[in-house]
């Protein structure tokens, strides 16, 4: 049941939404918080699932552009205007989230994971994208 709070996600403005993929229909419903009277937004982050490169390659599930599935820092770069982002915006968000990874061992071993599994997750957190957007060195 919805609580009385929150106004149904269909009674709020709709934009248009970029979407790739097959049929251009996206595999995962968006998700979406809410922000009192600015009402529904969608989620800065969404079903993310970090995965070692030997067990999947860095791709994307959807494509985030109209070519290439490459999980990569120049890809959602070169589509950050998309999400009506401008470049110096990317950018900082870009090294946001990488100060915020570049802690994950610490945060991993703060939950209990132990060593050995920490390190058999390193290739989805340690990647040339991290330390080009930890040096602030994006292209």
């Amino acid at each position: 049941m919805a609580s009385p709070d929150l106004p149904p996600l269909a009674a709020q403005p709709r934009t248009e939404i970029p979407r790739f993929g097959a049929g251009g229909e996206s595999a995962f419903p968006p998700s979406f918080l809410y922000h009192g009277n600015d009402g529904w937004r969608l989620c800065p982050a969404y079903d993310l699932n970090p995965v070692p490169t030997d067990i999947k390659p860095r791709v994307l599930t959807l494509a985030i552009n109209e070519e290439d599935t490459t999980a990569s820092l120049p890809v959602a770069m070169e589509v950050a205007g998309y999400f009506d982002l401008e470049e110096a915006q990317a950018r900082e968000i870009a090294v946001q989230v990488a100060r915020a990874t570049s802690r994950w061992r610490d945060e991993a071993a703060t939950q209990g994971i132990a060593k050995a599994e920490i390190d058999r997750m390193s290739s989805a957190f340690e990647h040339e994208d991290l330390s080009q957007a930890l040096r602030k060195n994006i292209q």
